[in-house]
């Protein structure tokens, strides 16, 4: 499982009766009772860690080399009411595949032989590898860059200190404000946008020029 490190003191699982406490707050509730701006979100850097066996054995799946290592997910879980927005079809991650030195890897769940499908060899799929989140982290761990849409494998990324690249319908979620490429929350991670309704593909263009640019 993933290892909170020291922020936690009691994790309490559903069903389970909690201790005496003093006070209770909903969790949505604590940045105005601790007075947070978005200028005094603290910065915690990376505060999930896979175990550090299980990132050993995901390095012998995920060789170092001279390329640079890029983890890919276009997909998000169905039932979520907002999925047919924040999704996108794989096809049009194509022209990542043509940017020369990249090494592409496939972190999407829930869709088998779908990466293989559509990018052949181009991409290498690691979801039949992957069991948990505690994988979906431990490969993370090898990569230098992961390009998400809006999925919990993006949040992961973040919490990982890992930079991500996040892809954002015209419309997103509360989290990613508006006309910003950054997010307060997360100081690893970049926010590519829509600028219309359902342009895919102008997002994955403006992807393609950074990962040129992108390097150690």
């Amino acid at each position: 499982m993933l290892e909170y490190g020291d922020y936690t003191d009691i994790l309490i699982v559903e069903n389970q009766s909690p201790p005496t406490f003093d006070y209770h707050a909903s969790l949505m509730d604590l940045p105005r009772l601790l007075n947070t701006t978005l200028d005094t979100i603290p910065d915690r850097g990376n505060f999930l860690a896979p175990p550090p066996g299980l990132t050993d054995r995901w390095g012998q799946r995920i060789a170092a080399g001279p390329h640079q290592r890029i983890g890919l997910t276009w997909a998000g879980n169905a039932a979520q009411k907002n999925d047919h927005n924040r999704s996108m079809d794989a096809n049009f991650l194509r022209p990542l595949t043509e940017i020369p030195n990249l090494s592409l890897y496939s972190l999407q769940l829930g869709r088998p032989g779908e990466a293989v499908g559509i990018f052949g060899n181009a991409v290498t799929d690691l979801s039949p590898l992957i069991t948990d989140f505690a994988d979906t982290a431990a490969a993370m761990q090898h990569l230098d860059l992961i390009i998400s849409v809006d999925t919990s494998v993006a949040h992961l990324a973040s919490t990982l200190d890992k930079p991500v690249w996040a892809l954002l319908c015209f419309d997103p979620d509360w989290r990613w404000l508006l006309e910003r490429d950054d997010s307060p929350w997360y100081p690893t991670m970049r926010l590519f946008r829509q600028t219309e309704i359902g342009d895919w593909a102008g997002v994955i263009t403006r992807v393609g020029e950074a990962l040129r640019e992108f390097g150690p």
